[in-house]
C-alpha cells in the first residue's frame, strides 16, 4: 500500500521530465540534421512539414487519456526534432530579410520570452478551467500553430525562402553540417580541428562549463519553482502562482541581459584584451546569485522565496551577455559559429536533459512531494556555488594586463554585436 501511494504521488515527476527532457533531446538531434534537410527541400516545405508534425504531436498528446511515459517521450522527441527546423531557419531568414542593425533579431528573441509567458498563462488558465492538466497546454499550442501553418502556406515562396547560395554559405553558422555533404571521416576531422582551435584559450572550457551549470539550474527552477512557491506559507492560488512565476521567468533574464551588457560595456569589458575586467564583473554577479543557496535555507514564506527566485534570474541574466562576449573574444571569429552550435548541443543534452533527469531521480527518493520539491529547488540554488567558484578561479588565472589578444581574428565588440549573437543563442534556451 505504501508503494502504491508513493507511485501515485510521484509519477507526475516522471511525466514532467518526459515532457521536457525528450523535447530537448529532439531539439539537439534535429539541430544536427536540419541543415541537410533545408538544403534538400525548399525551406517553405520544410517549415510547413515541421509545424504540421508539431501540431499533430500536440493533438495526440492532448487527446490521449493515459498515454504513458514512453509514448509521451516518443512524441515529445519527434516534436522536438520538428521544432528544430524553424529554430534553425528563422535566424537565417531574419538575417536575410531584415535590416542589418540586428534589431529584428532581438525582436525575435523577445518573442520567445513573450511566447513563454503567454503560453504558460493560457495553458495554466485553460488547464484549470478544463481540469485536464498539462494536456490543455498542448492543445492551446496546436490551436496557435494552426493559423501559423496557414500563413506560411499562403505566403509567396520568395518571401519565405532564402536564396540557396546564401543559405549554403550561412547555414553552418546555425547548425552542424550533415555527414552526407563531405563524408563522415572529413566531417570528424574538421570537427576535431575546430574543437582544438576553440580550446587554445583556457577560457573556452571554463566559460562553457559555467553556462551549462547556469542553464541546468534554470531548467530545474523552470520545472519546480511554481509548485515550490505554491507550497510556501501564505502562497496565493495556484493560478496566480503560475502567472507570477511565468512573469519573472519571461522578464527578469531579459532585463538582466540588458543591465549586464550596459555594465560590461561601460567598463570596457567587451574589448578584445579586457577579459579580466569582464571576468571581474561576472564574478560579482555570480557571487550574488550564489547567495541564494544559503538564503533559501532560511526562507519559508512565499515572498522570501519569490524574491530569491527573482534575484537569481536577474543575476544570471546579467551574466549571459558577459559570458557570451568572453566566448566571442576568446577565439578567432571564424570559430564563433561552431562554438554556438556546440553550446546548443551541450545545453540541450546536458543542461536540459541529463541534469533534470538526475535531480528528479533524487527527488523520487522522498516520500512527500513537499520534501522533494524543497530538496530539488535547494539543490538548484546551491549548484550556483560551483559556477561562481569556477568563475573566480578563471579570473584568478587570467592575466590582468590589458594588452591586445594574440588570437588572430579577435576584435572588439559593441553592444549590438553581443546583442545579435545573444539573441540568436537564446531563441531555444528558455528561460535563460
Amino acid at each position: 500500500m505504501g508503494i502504491t501511494n508513493w507511485t501515485s504521488e510521484h509519477h507526475s515527476f516522471g511525466y514532467v521530465v518526459a515532457l521536457m527532457l525528450w523535447h530537448s533531446v529532439g531539439l539537439a538531434v534535429g539541430n544536427i540534421v536540419a541543415s541537410g534537410l533545408l538544403q534538400q527541400v525548399t525551406p517553405k516545405v520544410a517549415l510547413v512539414c515541421a509545424l504540421t508534425i508539431t501540431g499533430i504531436c500536440g493533438v495526440v498528446l492532448s487527446l490521449l487519456q493515459d498515454p504513458g511515459v514512453v509514448l509521451i517521450a516518443l512524441l515529445r522527441f519527434v516534436e522536438g526534432c520538428a521544432a528544430a527546423v524553424p529554430l534553425v531557419y528563422l535566424p537565417l531568414w531574419v538575417d536575410e530579410f531584415a535590416s542589418s542593425d540586428g534589431y529584428w533579431m532581438s525582436v525575435l528573441q523577445i518573442g520567445v520570452s513573450l511566447g513563454h509567458f503567454f503560453g504558460t498563462l493560457c495553458g495554466a488558465s485553460t488547464a484549470q478551467w478544463a481540469a485536464t492538466g498539462w494536456r490543455a497546454s498542448l492543445l492551446v499550442q496546436t490551436c496557435i500553430i494552426t493559423p501559423l501553418i496557414g500563413r506560411v502556406v499562403t505566403s509567396p515562396q520568395v518571401q519565405v525562402d532564402v536564396p540557396t547560395r546564401i543559405q549554403t554559405a550561412r547555414m553552418d553558422c546555425l547548425t552542424l553540417q550533415g555527414a552526407e555533404s563531405s563524408g563522415l571521416q572529413n566531417l570528424l576531422r574538421e570537427m576535431r580541428d575546430m574543437i582544438q582551435g576553440m580550446n587554445r584559450n583556457p577560457l573556452t572550457l571554463s566559460l562553457s562549463s559555467t553556462l551549462c551549470i547556469l542553464h541546468a539550474i534554470g531548467a530545474l527552477l523552470l520545472l519546480w519553482s511554481a509548485p515550490y512557491l505554491f507550497l510556501s506559507a501564505d502562497a496565493p492560488s495556484g493560478l496566480w502562482t503560475q502567472i507570477l512565476s511565468a512573469l519573472v521567468f519571461s522578464s527578469l533574464p531579459s532585463l538582466g541581459c540588458y543591465v549586464g551588457a550596459i555594465c560590461c560595456s561601460r567598463m570596457q569589458g567587451f574589448k578584445a584584451g579586457m577579459h579580466a575586467t569582464a571576468l571581474r564583473i561576472s564574478c560579482a554577479f555570480a557571487v550574488l546569485a550564489a547567495m541564494c543557496g544559503p538564503l533559501n535555507s532560511a526562507a519559508e514564506g512565499f515572498l522570501a522565496r519569490f524574491l530569491l527566485l527573482c534575484l537569481w534570474l536577474f543575476c544570471c541574466g546579467c551574466l549571459l551577455p558577459i559570458l557570451c562576449a568572453l566566448l566571442m573574444t576568446s577565439m578567432p571569429s571564424y570559430l564563433r559559429s561552431f562554438n554556438a552550435t556546440s553550446m546548443f548541443l551541450m545545453l540541450h543534452l546536458l543542461s536540459f536533459s541529463v541534469a533534470p533527469l538526475l535531480v528528479t531521480l533524487l527527488m523520487g527518493c522522498f516520500l512527500r512531494p513537499e520534501k522533494a520539491l524543497n530538496f530539488g529547488v535547494a539543490l538548484a540554488f546551491w549548484a550556483t556555488t560551483p559556477a561562481a567558484i569556477l568563475l573566480i578561479f578563471t579570473y584568478a588565472r587570467e592575466p590582468k594586463s590589458s594588452g591586445p589578444s594574440s588570437l588572430s581574428g579577435v576584435d572588439d565588440l559593441s553592444i549590438s554585436d553581443v546583442s545579435y549573437e545573444l539573441a540568436r543563442r537564446r531563441i531555444s534556451t528558455v528561460p535563460l
